[in-house]
């Protein structure tokens, strides 16, 4: 593959989030069930996400940064807070080989993951050091569509500037590959019998 287009870009803190972003050690709060059906006060459990990518519109991620920092457009207008996302989605990442044997992935699927020809999965290249911000790099990496989530945008900025780390996002077309992908498997149609 030639650098001249490469499939990442380093993260930079001084732009808005991006779609198809790579964050790692992201924390999110979640609620017990246990504690709402047994009548109690909420528990919140911490689940820390190793890895995770955005999968939000790039427009609505700028947008939204822009209204929530009063950043004016080329007319100079300040963007209306409906323009603001209450939440910023996102899907779980992990290294390839860590995915297919936590889900004791076969060869024959694996086999569809890595050409990316199975809907459930996206098969992400793995990333050069000097593409990752933390200088580091990644290995081969596998989202699972399935496995997505959202944290309030104001609580998912406020975790930036408290350790955790943007790495890198994929560089156009390869986001646009991810975007579609992920909209196709969201979109697709149950049936109750293939026919």
């Amino acid at each position: 593959m030639s650098d001249a287009n490469p499939v990442y870009i380093r993260s930079s803190s001084q732009e808005p989030l991006r779609q198809g972003e790579i964050l790692s050690a992201l924390p999110q709060h979640i609620i017990s069930a246990e504690s709402i059906v047994a009548g109690q006060t909420v528990d919140l459990l911490l689940v820390t996400h190793a890895l995770v990518i955005v999968v939000s519109q790039d427009c609505d991620l700028d947008q939204e940064y822009k209204a929530r920092n009063r950043v004016p457009n080329p007319q100079g207008n300040i963007p209306r807070i409906e323009t603001q996302i209450p939440n910023i989605l996102f899907c779980e990442v992990y290294p390839a080989d860590e995915l297919r044997s936590l889900f004791g992935i076969n060869s024959g699927v694996w086999g569809q993951i890595k050409p990316n020809n199975y809907e459930r999965y996206q098969y992400l290249r793995e990333v050069p050091r000097s593409f990752d911000a933390l200088d580091q790099g990644l290995p081969a990496l596998a989202i699972d569509f399935k496995r997505h989530f959202t944290i309030r945008a104001d609580e998912a900025y406020a975790r930036l500037a408290r350790g955790v780390q943007r790495r890198c996002r994929l560089n156009t077309p390869y986001v646009e590959h991810l975007s579609s992908r992920f909209a196709a498997y969201l979109s697709r149609v149950a049936l109750p019998n293939p026919h």
